[in-house]
């Protein structure tokens, strides 16, 4: 009985003891991998710093100078001087980063899905309309053939961790549409902050209607609190707007080679649609007509001032006694933070209207109306500390029987660090960004205000977007040590090579042999 007794405590203690062994060597053997991960990381940075620098010797040597170096990784050289060093997983390079979304709405291309195709060969997506045509997508003149793509919008956003350059043309995403918790916009915001790069072009979120009801599966929305079809996406407000041909596009500034090496300063475009994105607006845009009026408040259409253009068609005006205040209170339903807090008054020309603004029925600012404000002014209070549901009071007094202590709308701008900006293109009429890129998180966003382009230049515009997608899947972040990167203190190559690499300075002109891809 002893001895068996003593036998079960000691394998007792010898499984103990195993365990804590397996759990050490599994310790081991991860720092093993963190430790591996990261000198492959070092050793790739190396190789791209020493490429770097034999291309600064060749520079300096001058004409006729040489360098051969043999690699074991996949290296990329682009225009603007940065080089790219990954490891090779496989000659081809085949693994499949670039997604393309084409629309019924927009009526993509043939000729569109041809030339990326047959130059980046991406996966292929399509959204289709229950409200255009008929139910699915409908293919007719130069249209693509619908049929050759299988998956849709849905399936692209299930799939989205496989790709790190995204086109979207006339998505018209649905603004509550999820999945996994979700909203679609919410995942591609993410998805871009992790470091990828998104392509915008026309109509990405539905069209927003003031009225009626429309299915998942229209283009169309009706969400509450119109908003005038102005979107917040990924840091920017997106302006919808519809059109006919006429509205010039003009490049105004020569676009980085990098991203746009056929797109020249001074080329222009005849656009069908007229929208545009506008840098550092805020979705918290409250029209005044929706708040909750008293004392002599009330909506109208009859707003006097007309510049810029009235929001929504409508506004509010005092009629009530010149002797009483008029008060119109907003709620605030938005995340907390600190946010500039603008009113847009009409500064009528017949009489000095007295404002007053509260924030939770303490005064915060007051000012005074002038007849030298015949437009609609924005007076903004800086840094406001704002939380949900907090309350917004403007009350005014009516200066003299004929004026009316009109406003427009209470905005509310979030402050945060405003993300690297770059204005393309913009239109000839009102000088609004038509094509324009910036960053968001560690990824980057490039907006089109349109594709369908007038004068017979689609096949160009077209190339212009095709070369984008391109040029775009080179400058994806990288992620876990996969790849490095380096800037070499010179521009103008374009190259992928491996192995044996040769470079040479001809004349001024570097050069690099053995490259795989022309």
């Amino acid at each position: 009985m002893k001895r068996s007794q003593i036998s079960t405590e000691f394998l007792f203690s010898i499984g103990i003891i195993m365990f804590i062994f397996l759990i050490l060597l599994a310790f081991i053997m991860a720092r093993q991998n963190d430790v591996r991960d990261t000198q492959s990381f070092v050793n790739r940075q190396n190789e791209c710093l020493k490429i770097a620098s034999l291309l600064a010797s060749l520079s300096e040597t001058g004409d006729g100078s040489v360098a051969r170096i043999d690699t074991p990784y996949f290296i990329t050289f682009f225009e603007d001087g940065l080089i790219k060093v990954e490891e090779i997983l496989n000659m081809s390079q085949a693994e499949t980063k670039i997604a393309v979304l084409v629309s019924e709405a927009g009526e993509t291309r043939q000729t569109f899905y041809d030339t990326v195709t047959e130059r980046l060969a991406p996966a292929w997506y399509k959204t289709c309309f229950s409200d255009i045509d008929s139910a699915g997508c409908q293919s007719s003149g130069d249209d693509v053939d619908y049929a050759l793509i299988g998956p849709d919008l849905d399936d692209l956003i299930a799939e989205i961790g496989n790709y790190n350059v995204l086109y979207l043309e006339d998505s018209h995403l649905q603004y509550n549409a999820q999945y996994g918790g979700d909203t679609y916009l919410e995942i591609l915001e993410n998805w871009v902050s992790d470091g990828n790069i998104l392509i915008l072009s026309e109509h990405s979120m539905c069209r927003e209607q003031s009225s009626g009801s429309y299915p998942s599966t229209s283009y169309r929305c009706n969400p509450s609190g119109y908003n005038d079809d102005v979107w917040s996406i990924a840091g920017v407000g997106l302006h919808q707007l519809g059109g006919t041909y006429g509205n010039t596009v003009t490049v105004v500034q020569q676009p980085d080679p990098a991203f746009f090496p056929n797109l020249d300063l001074g080329e222009n475009f005849d656009f069908e649609e007229r929208s545009y994105i506008e840098f550092g607006i805020s979705p918290g845009t409250i029209e005044s007509e929706d708040a909750s009026l008293s004392g002599g408040f009330d909506d109208t259409t009859n707003c006097v001032c007309d510049t810029p253009s009235t929001s929504g068609g409508e506004c509010i005006r005092h009629t009530g006694s010149t002797s009483i205040a008029a008060n119109a209170t907003f709620t605030f339903g938005l995340e907390s933070g600190t946010y500039d807090l603008t009113v847009r008054y009409c500064g009528e020309s017949d009489g000095n209207d007295q404002w007053w603004l509260y924030l939770n029925g303490v005064q915060q600012d007051n000012w005074m109306s002038t007849d030298e404000e015949p437009d609609w002014q924005d007076r903004t209070l800086q840094d406001v500390a704002l939380s949900n549901g907090d309350q917004i009071r403007i009350r005014c007094d009516r200066g003299t029987s004929n004026s009316y202590c009109r406003s427009d709308f209470v905005q509310f701008t979030l402050q945060e660090e405003q993300p690297a900006q770059e204005v393309v293109a913009q239109y000839n009429s009102n000088s609004q960004p038509a094509i324009a890129y910036w960053d968001y998180g560690s990824g980057k966003v490039f907006y089109f205000g349109d594709f369908q382009v007038g004068g017979g230049e689609q096949e160009e515009y077209s190339s212009i977007i095709a070369d984008l997608i391109e040029k775009a899947s080179g400058y994806v972040t990288p992620k876990k040590k996969t790849e490095a990167t380096c800037v070499a203190p010179l521009k103008g190559l374009s190259y992928e090579v491996t192995g044996e690499i040769g470079l040479r300075n001809d004349k001024g002109v570097l050069s690099v042999e053995n490259e795989l891809v022309p």
